[in-house]
């Protein structure tokens, strides 16, 4: 999913290069962009939902700290995730 989106974008990224983007396909590839940035976005964060059901509190606590959350609740998440 990821190189989808990288794809995608590099493919509107083109079309204003070579001046060959309308409003209507400029619409198009951003629905199409956005649907795959949430799709990607939801399975991230849907691991993490599963990784924190499997660990115990204090491995948590261990993993929350190694992704840089320091002591924050099991399942918060930063806005850049």
């Amino acid at each position: 999913m990821g190189q989808q989106t990288l794809d995608a974008e590099a493919e509107l990224e083109q079309a204003f290069r070579e001046k060959t983007i309308s409003e209507d396909s400029l619409n198009t590839q951003l629905v199409e962009i956005g649907q795959l940035k949430a799709r990607l976005r939801f399975v991230h964060l849907r691991t993490h939902l599963a990784t924190v059901a499997i660990l115990s509190q204090h491995q948590v606590m261990q993993y929350n700290a190694l992704r840089g959350y320091g002591d924050m609740p099991a399942g918060h998440h930063n806005e850049h995730e």
